[in-house]
């Protein structure tokens, strides 16, 4: 078991060592890249409801954060990018406890963790000024809410942890929308099979309110 632990602790160490030396690079900002941040650097913050120029979108909730981040660290690709950075280290440890809950393998743990870990797309995104590791982060965390619920074995306290985190999800990710109706599909189906009323109410309230 300790050498489990060590084995994931040492992946996820590889991993945040690989997404430092991208985020180190200092690479100049590419065009998609340098469009985004035109618009988050020469706006305000009501100045981001606004439809974004250049053909760019992005979730408001990322944009804000975004934003904070050019306040206090200033225009530059290293503070435009430490967000992202963040969201691809933390995405690596609630990936290793989402497979916790559905894997019951410690091999099957760390395969799956490693090809996580050295995805060079998921590495890339990470120091990019963009909302894709945001997609990311956010879909592992609300699957990582449901799995209770995606049991079968939910409670009334897990379907008001999902509601929130649905609630908050759709400010920060575009894609959260089609995660979240995916859960409340397989949850409602899952309340059905076991003909469970009370449950079932809930799934729809929790989608009503999303």
């Amino acid at each position: 078991m300790k050498g489990h632990f060590a084995a994931v602790w040492l992946l996820i160490l590889s991993g945040v060592l690989l997404r430092m030396r991208q985020y180190l690079i200092g690479r100049s900002l590419w065009a998609d890249e340098a469009m985004l941040a035109l618009n988050i650097v020469n706006r305000d913050m009501i100045g981001l409801f606004r439809p974004l120029e250049y053909d760019q979108g992005a979730p408001l909730g990322f944009l804000f954060v975004e934003k904070i981040f050019n306040l206090f660290l200033g225009r530059n690709e290293y503070a435009l990018r430490l967000f992202p950075l963040l969201l691809g280290i933390l995405s690596m440890v609630l990936f290793y406890l989402l497979l916790k809950d559905l894997i019951h393998s410690n091999a099957g743990i760390l395969i799956a963790l490693a090809l996580f870990v050295f995805n060079p797309r998921l590495i890339y995104y990470s120091s990019e000024v963009k909302q894709y590791i945001m997609d990311v982060f956010v879909t592992i965390t609300l699957l990582l809410v449901a799995v209770p619920l995606l049991k079968g074995q939910g409670t009334k306290k897990n379907f008001v942890q999902l509601t929130l985190a649905g609630f908050l999800a759709l400010w920060f990710s575009h894609p959260a929308l089609f995660v979240l109706a995916s859960i409340g599909l397989t949850v409602s189906i899952i309340s059905l099979r076991q003909r469970d009323t009370v449950e079932l109410r809930y799934v729809l309230a929790m989608g009503v309110l999303w």
